[in-house]
């Protein structure tokens, strides 16, 4: 990520009136970005079956949990946008969900229309569908740059940054594997505001040195656990 997440300590709070409330809105944002990206995983998990599908044959997949996870992804979006409304700097953010939601209601009445017969759709209505599919996908993309973009012009950055990775590592499935590119754990390192609790540095250094390599069973609870840590922190 290329722009690309802490409560100041009170007293930096008091220092410079607004900062704090400012830092939690956008370690929010992060946080609820993650799990919206988790809560629409059984519709990319969908259009990569429903690609598998078309090229092998076989019985084409179920849409329902796809279906249902749109509708949650709907309503997330909908919270989120209403968090942006009320963070300052957060408009190209709105903006972007507000396209996100566009897309996404139209592709959930696509794939609760189309998704019970795929099999006797035609090529062009299958097309149709991939596309809408991907579209999401990227709407998604979009709006999680566009966060990001929005947080550090704002001054937010980091705290965005940092709570998106704690929810990510909480929300992923076992075995757990944290992939961080170099440039991402230096910024993480190295921007971290002034009057950042002791405690969740401490908590995302244990995170930064599990990541790119296979975990124990131990050690993805202790990654979890510092997580949980961060997210406690920030929040």
């Amino acid at each position: 990520m290329k722009t690309s997440l802490l409560v100041f300590s009170v007293l930096l709070a008091f220092n410079l009136p607004g900062l704090g409330g400012l830092a939690v809105g956008w370690a929010e944002a992060g946080r609820d970005i993650a799990s919206l990206l988790s809560c629409y995983a059984p519709v990319e998990l969908y259009r990569q079956r429903l690609a598998l599908w078309r090229l092998s044959g076989g019985e084409p997949p179920a849409a329902e949990r796809a279906t249902l996870a749109l509708g949650e992804v709907g309503q997330a979006l909908s919270e989120l946008g209403a968090l942006f409304q009320a963070l300052p700097g957060g408009g190209p953010a709105c903006s972007a969900q507000q396209t996100a939601s566009t897309v996404l209601s139209q592709l959930m009445g696509m794939v609760a229309e189309t998704g019970q017969g795929v099999a006797e759709l035609p090529a062009w209505e299958l097309d149709e569908l991939m596309v809408a599919l991907e579209e999401g996908r990227r709407a998604l993309d979009g709006l999680l740059l566009a966060a990001a973009d929005a947080a550090a012009a704002a001054g937010g950055g980091w705290e965005f940054q940092t709570a998106f990775l704690a929810q990510t590592v909480l929300l992923s499935p076992s075995p757990l594997y944290l992939r961080i590119q170099k440039d991402w754990e230096v910024y993480l390192r190295q921007n971290a505001p002034p009057g950042t609790p002791a405690q969740v540095m401490a908590a995302l250094e244990e995170l930064l040195a599990l990541a790119n390599r296979g975990l124990s069973v131990e050690q993805e609870a202790t990654a979890r656990a510092a997580a949980r840590a961060i997210l406690e922190g920030l929040l």
